[in-house]
């Protein structure tokens, strides 16, 4: 399985936790069930990692979110880019062997492919100004 497949499944997981107000380790058990010998250990351990990373930080990255789009509550935001942008965001943060252009370049193509013809641009304004910010801060 590609790494753009695994980002999918996880935006998908994500989606189905804050929709269906499921829990995360039954998503992840119904998950595991669904994927089990289609994908390699390693995908599998990225999908779970990048779900629980994005599910343990999830009120630090929706501050972040929230910082960053104008004009618009994290509340309104649609599901699907909520949980894009939640998905990119915890790979900007927390896992340092993605470049950033990539994270915010596969979120694009998560809009995409998910989303309204307006959020492909939506979404890479905010992880852009997020990712900008965030440089600020380490310096």
């Amino acid at each position: 399985m590609s790494r753009r497949y695994t980002r999918e499944s996880a935006m998908r997981t994500l989606f189905q936790i804050e929709v269906g107000k499921n829990n995360p380790e039954d998503a992840l058990g119904y998950l595991r069930n669904k994927m089990e010998n289609k994908v390699s250990q390693q995908d599998m351990e990225y999908l779970e990692d990048i779900i629980n990373i994005t599910m343990d930080n999830q009120d630090k990255i929706d501050e972040i979110i929230d910082l960053h789009t104008e004009n618009w509550s994290i509340e309104r935001l649609s599901k699907v880019d909520l949980s894009i942008l939640r998905l990119a965001l915890a790979e900007l943060l927390y896992v340092e062997d993605i470049p950033y252009k990539v994270s915010i370049n596969e979120a694009v193509e998560l809009a995409k492919k998910y989303s309204t013809h307006e959020s492909p641009s939506y979404v890479n304004g905010v992880l852009d100004k997020a990712f900008k910010s965030l440089q600020g801060d380490k310096k």
